[in-house]
């Protein structure tokens, strides 16, 4: 079928799937728009499409991959959209492959270096292109003309890859300013806080390759060059300082990488300073209470207040402040979590209790008529966390630390407390090592006695 420069318009119809003897379709300088039609891909026979110059749209359909008799695709000069199939490392016979000025995004799909008979292969100004050729071009020995420019492709800078391009009879694009596989983020580290296992990036510059970081490193951290991975628990906190990682060859060639590494102190509040519980009335206004702020941590830092306060409540975390009317009553004193998030992911929490009444009577001193164990918070703690109860009667309470292997780590003095809602208790535990341990807590007086069990993750 040739139906070259012929003034078509319109779009192709799907009907064209039905040709199934069509080894030839050539209908380039026309006004075709719309999609490629998917039924192109029953054409088995098929070995040419030539569809340059027109005004088709739409991402080239998946579907033609299947015409493994391609020899010859040139969809040049339209408005195509969308990645190029992965799929098209399936045409073994393709030896032309022409998709320049299109509007084609993504990068060039390694399965590309399939094509062991592609001769001629040009994607040029397709702008939203963009990324590193893949490596498995160099498999294309057959190759003779390689065109990438006005694309934001570029080729691997490494001495092999350049090489391979050298030989190319054509090659028109650029190389990467860099032959490392991806860039590297300016770090952020929490003092005391084990890191997030980082890799730093690969480079192709050649073979044998050393790779090092300098200067030396914040207290704590670690830089192993054969696996580059950098890990650690840094020991204290510094300001924003440049690094330089560089891959070397033997032969003296190297290339860098410069980023930064920032050591920042745990997000903390002052533990010795408690928010005061709060009794409130139903309908009434309270009295607006001012909320600490935190210390520490990369700013900015974000605060917020759960589980949901109770109706009419309302915290802005701009000006520290809790305020409102309750419109709601409680189911008891319910403790509340107030939180400070740094932007490095520090955090820590304090506790407090909200008590909304039904009844004035309910506001004049009731107590709970069982114990209630209400857990611990914060749960993964870092430095130290509160053990919460409800407690019927006036008791002594007991509190032992175990860990997993029954070994009794911590034990707490006796303490004498009344009968009341949300009672606690402070287990400090900065000598800890990190893991999972289990709390007792036993609470006794001349008439009753009760003990619970539960657990908490202690984090460094």
């Amino acid at each position: 079928m040739d139906l070259y420069d012929n003034l078509l318009h319109g779009r192709l119809p799907p009907e064209i799937g039905s040709l199934a003897n069509l080894e030839l379709m050539d209908m380039a300088v026309n006004s075709l728009e719309g999609p490629i039609p998917p039924e192109l891909g029953q054409l088995a026979r098929l070995e040419s499409v030539h569809l340059l110059g027109n005004s088709l749209s739409g991402p080239i359909p998946p579907e033609i991959t299947r015409l493994v008799s391609l020899r010859s695709i040139d969809l040049a000069g339209n408005e195509l959209e969308g990645p190029i199939p992965s799929g098209i490392g399936n045409l073994k016979r393709l030896e032309n492959l022409w998709l320049y000025s299109n509007n084609i995004s993504g990068p060039l799909p390694r399965e590309i270096g399939n094509l062991a008979a592609l001769e001629h292969l040009s994607v040029s100004d397709n702008p939203r292109m963009a990324g590193r050729l893949p490596r498995s071009l160099m498999q294309l020995h057959k190759l003779r003309l390689l065109r990438i420019e006005g694309t934001g492709l570029c080729a691997p800078p490494d001495r092999e890859f350049r090489q391979w391009v050298s030989d190319l009879p054509s090659f028109e694009g650029s190389y990467c300013s860099t032959s490392f596989t991806e860039g590297l983020n300016n770090q952020i580290f929490t003092v005391d806080q084990p890191i997030d296992t980082l890799v730093l990036p690969e480079s192709f510059l050649g073979s044998s390759l050393t790779y090092f970081l300098s200067p030396a490193l914040p207290a704590g951290l670690l830089f192993d060059p054969d696996s580059r991975i950098l890990s650690g628990i840094p020991v204290r906190a510094g300001p924003t300082a440049p690094y330089t990682y560089t891959a070397s060859e033997p032969g003296g060639n190297s290339e860098q990488l410069i980023f930064t590494i920032e050591v920042v102190p745990a997000v903390e509040f002052e533990h010795d300073i408690d928010i005061a519980d709060l009794c409130l009335r139903l309908g009434q206004p309270m009295n607006s209470v001012s909320l600490l702020r935190a210390s520490g941590g990369k700013r900015p830092i974000t605060y917020f207040l759960n589980p949901e306060l109770p109706a009419g409540l309302v915290f802005d975390s701009t000006l520290f402040t809790l305020s409102g009317i309750p419109t709601a009553a409680t189911e008891g004193p319910q403790p509340f979590w107030y939180h400070a998030i740094g932007a490095n992911g520090s955090r820590d929490s304090l506790r407090f209790i909200i008590n909304v009444p039904r009844s004035a009577s309910a506001q004049d001193g009731t107590v709970p008529e069982s114990f209630k164990m209400h857990g611990n918070y914060p749960n993964p703690f870092t430095e130290s966390t509160r053990l919460v109860f409800d407690l019927p009667w006036p008791a002594v309470v007991r509190v032992e630390v175990m860990d997993l292997a029954g070994r009794r780590v911590i034990t707490l003095p006796p303490r004498e407390i009344d009968a009341g809602w949300a009672r606690d208790i402070k287990i400090s535990g900065p000598a800890l090592p990190s893991g999972v341990y289990l709390y007792r807590l036993k609470a006794t007086s001349p008439e009753h006695s009760t003990t619970d069990v539960g657990r908490f993750v202690r984090i460094r």
